[in-house]
């Protein structure tokens, strides 16, 4: 071909051998790829403001550098496809070096070069030499490619950046707490052009490596990826950070418990789900494999990011002390957040509907729940988005609650409006119905005799019951509580337990008629009481399937018994000889059933104590050499040995295994523990589990309630009177409020916050009574069911988890009409609680403590008797 072409211009070619032709050919690929690197480095080593020509000139000088000579060789790096003068593009969207590739350039040739020796060789290896100029075609075709991607993102980078000023200043409006008429208007035009930015943001941070590599051949991509590893990857990561330290943080402040690392999580997770939407487009999507690295090495760059930020935020966070933490307390200042939690609110009524509404066990969200071991019926609170932020009213015709002890025989219907268990109970002398009252005689399923006949003989079978022994009690399946009820005229306090089922409103007609009572079941979670805690247990025909599921019903009453307490079962299967044919069964099901039942009770150590007629009553042993034999293997039940806390008791799942009793209690068990009343002001044993807590201190703050009990009731006379009967404690240490008003004619439900040091066990030991709860949720009773709540510093203690509006709600839907709030707390949130009080309808009067410290508050709040509109 060479021949050829030397015969058609004899003058300009000269004739050559195969041996000068094959050098020839060397000598210019050689030069060829030292041009290509030459230009390759000037490219990536140009400036702002820099040309074409300037990138060829700076290519020259590493060229020159390198041969000690200029590349002059255009000719054949022209024809090879690898001219630097682009002039046309294809229909592809490709760069070609001749606009006419059919016509010769000028000094060149259309005829195929021979093929010499090496590049022989290396074809039969594989390897294509005529290869070098096209993939040199392409780098140079990638590199226009690279640049023109790069002003496209730096446009968006300018637009991000007039955005993000524009941003700056909307959300300082933003945090002003009154706007003016103009600057409410602009209000939705804020919120719009923040998710503008939101979704640009996304689109740089995430589409950049797509954007600019996309139509890349992927030899060209990988060198892109590896060249901006360092470069276009802190780029982008700046303009995100600019971003989140502008606009996120300062939102995200506002936050409660949002710290950095959150913040960056959740800048990810949204440019994630945008990025989702137009991933999922039709047409032709990037390799999945140029995503990839630079999405991974940015996420590695904002996660160091996001904990050297942790990692300020946690050191300055230790740095405060306790002294400064209690000093913070006691002089709260508002922030943004909080002067918006000032601002007075008003509360809109609820319909007539809800007027026995119990959030966590209401009977229109059952369905939504498992019908297994009676699941639906356990609690299962609302989300925060379906709360309801209005006043429960009472129904129509209500009236103020008979006073104690008046009110243990007989209530208003029109408070309690329920016919159903009238009509279904009326037989087995439960209650019935005269007029505007309903009356209770004391009659039950088992004891149709009377309470007081059946207690009687319970007395007979339990001595303790009578010197004080035996002081705290719970009735599981209580019906109207009248078992409770009798209790307390002989000294014993008793927490009576019922699910809200088709008997409407057990525990309802309970806390109406003055008896201590609570929502629950024992279905798969423990019961919201400490371990070891009451002297007794009683099931009157309570219809719990005792021998079902392997016992773990029975194993919970194990769990909350005290060590030698006991356990009274009346109903099927006692006394089943006499009773079967009542009961809808056979003899041998019922016989089958008792002998189930005595096997179980004694693989959990209890002894049969006592039985006589349709009683029986079990003893939970005191003696530790009874539960090793719970550990020969293959035994059942096994000793709880999982790691769950004995007391622990909030949202618990009940455990198929026997807790069993510490040891180093020595006076744990009712044989050891001093009796009633005598316990009531000595340190219990179990005051040594309490972190910080010691006898000492537990005198001290039984001297200090005493001295506040004193002061409450000079600030609030009907405190210890008939007209407050049902009282709850709501943050209770060691329930040094409730044993100072022992002897009023009162009871106090003692509730100790799931977040708080665990010191309900030495309000039991001490023979009170009281629950487990957090106040992020609905209690676990009725409408108007307390007429006195004794609130000590839970604002303070519980005000960065818990929203104080919901609580304030909550207190409002559990106390009584003509019900009192005593509020104690720090100054600021005495303020707090007066001006949202405002809003509930409530009277409110500010007092001075006791002790005369200016950074309390006593707030004492009346609610008003108020009736839904529709029916006044």
């Amino acid at each position: 071909m060479y021949d050829a072409a030397q015969a058609e211009n004899p003058e300009k070619l000269s004739v050559r051998n195969e041996a000068q032709m094959k050098g020839r050919f060397k000598r210019l690929s050689e030069n060829g790829q030292k041009w290509v690197a030459a230009y390759r480095e000037a490219y990536r080593q140009r400036k702002s403001g820099m040309n074409q020509k300037d990138i060829e000139s700076e290519a020259h000088k590493l060229y020159e550098q390198d041969k000690r000579s200029k590349f002059t060789d255009y000719v054949v790096f022209n024809e090879s496809g690898g001219s630097s003068k682009r002039s046309r593009v294809t229909e592809e969207g490709d760069y070609c070096a001749n606009p006419n590739p059919e016509t010769p350039t000028s000094g060149g040739s259309t005829s195929q070069r021979p093929i010499g020796r090496d590049a022989a060789k290396n074809k039969a290896k594989g390897k294509d030499v005529s290869k070098v100029s096209t993939n040199f075609a392409e780098e140079l075709r990638a590199m226009r490619l690279t640049r023109d991607g790069e002003i496209e993102l730096m446009k968006q980078r300018l637009e991000f950046e007039r955005e993000r000023e524009q941003s700056m200043h909307l959300n300082t409006l933003l945090q002003k707490q009154f706007l003016t008429p103009e600057e409410e208007n602009i209000k939705p035009r804020i919120a719009e052009q923040n998710r503008q930015l939101d979704h640009l943001i996304c689109e740089i941070f995430v589409s950049m490596p797509n954007m600019i590599i996309g139509d890349h051949p992927p030899r060209a991509r990988r060198r892109y990826r590896d060249r901006e590893r360092e470069q276009g990857v802190r780029k982008a990561f700046h303009n995100l950070r600019i971003r989140v330290v502008v606009k996120g943080y300062k939102s995200c402040q506002l936050i409660p418990g949002t710290n950095h690392i959150h913040l960056t999580r959740l800048c990810i997770d949204s440019c994630g789900q945008e990025m989702k939407f137009k991933d999922d487009k039709t047409g032709r999507q990037p390799e999945k494999s140029s995503r990839v690295v630079p999405i991974g090495i940015m996420f590695l760059v904002l996660c160091g990011f996001s904990f050297y930020l942790g990692g300020i935020f946690c050191s300055e966070k230790n740095k405060i002390s306790n002294e400064q933490v209690s000093k913070a307390v006691n002089s709260v200042k508002p922030t943004v957040s909080d002067q918006i939690q000032m601002k007075s609110i008003s509360f809109p009524e609820c319909s007539a509907d809800l007027q026995d509404y119990t959030p966590c066990t209401d009977p229109k969200r059952w369905m939504k729940y498992g019908r297994h071991r009676l699941t639906f019926m356990e609690r299962h609170c609302p989300p925060v988005f379906d709360r309801k932020e209005c006043l429960i009213p009472p129904p129509d015709g209500y009236k103020e609650p008979i006073r104690w002890p008046k009110s243990k025989d007989e209530c208003w219907y029109r408070n309690v409006p329920y016919d159903w268990i009238n009509k279904q109970k009326s037989n087995q002398h439960w209650l019935r119905k005269e007029g505007e009252k309903f009356y209770f005689p004391g009659g039950g399923t088992m004891f149709p005799n009377g309470v007081s006949a059946y207690v009687d003989i319970m007395q007979n079978l339990i001595p303790g019951m009578k010197d004080g022994t035996v002081r705290t009690a719970i009735d599981t399946g209580c019906g109207v509580a009248s078992w409770g009820g009798d209790l307390l005229d002989r000294g014993i306090l008793t927490v009576s337990l019922a699910p809200r089922d088709n008997h409407e409103a057990q525990v309802q007609f309970a806390l109406e008629r003055g008896i201590p009572a609570i929502l629950g079941i024992i279905s798969t979670q423990r019961l919201p009481f400490p371990s070891n805690s009451f002297d007794m247990a009683h099931c009157s025909r309570c219809l719990i399937p005792w021998t079902e599921f392997g016992g773990i019903y029975l194993l919970e009453v194990h769990r909350i018994l005290r060590p030698g307490g006991f356990w009274v079962l009346s109903g099927p299967p006692i006394n089943y000889k006499r009773r079967w044919r009542g009961w809808n069964t056979t003899i041998d099901y019922q016989k089958a059933d008792y002998e189930k039942l005595e096997q179980l009770l004694t693989s959990m150590c209890f002894k049969l104590y006592n039985k006589k007629d349709d009683i029986a009553v079990w003893q939970k042993t005191s003696d530790g050499d009874c539960y090793k034999q719970l550990d020969v293997p293959d035994n059942y039940p096994t000793k709880c040995d999982d790691g769950t806390e004995p007391d622990s008791a909030w949202y618990t799942p009940l455990r198929p295994c026997v807790v069993v009793p510490n040891s180093k209690h020595k006076k744990l068990s009712l044989e050891s523990i001093p009796k009633w009343p005598e316990r009531l002001h000595n340190a219990p044993d179990r005051i040594g589990d309490i972190k910080g807590s010691s006898a000492g201190d537990f005198n001290r703050d039984d001297r200090k309630w005493k001295d506040r009990v004193k002061h409450y009731k000079m600030l609030l006379p009907v405190l210890g009177t008939d007209k407050t009967r049902n009282v709850m404690d709501m943050n209770t240490r060691y329930g040094g409020f409730a044993a100072n008003l022992i002897n009023e004619p009162l009871w106090v439900m003692n509730v100790v916050s799931s977040y708080a040091p665990n010191t309900l066990p030495v309000v039991y030991d001490r023979g009170l009574i009281g629950t487990f709860h957090d106040w992020c949720e609905a209690f676990s009773t009725y409408p108007r069911t307390y007429d006195l709540l004794h609130v000590d510093s839970l604002f303070t203690l519980e005000s960065h988890r818990c929203e104080m509006k919901y609580v304030l709600l909550e207190m409002d839907r559990i106390l009584r009409p003509n019900g009192y709030a005593l509020i104690r707390d720090s100054s600021y949130f005495a303020d707090a609680v007066a001006t949202i009080a405002k809003g509930l309808r409530w009277d409110c009067h500010v007092k001075d403590p006791e002790n005369g410290n200016n950074k309390e508050k006593i707030l004492i709040c009346q609610k008003k008797l108020w009736y839904a509109q529709q029916n006044s």
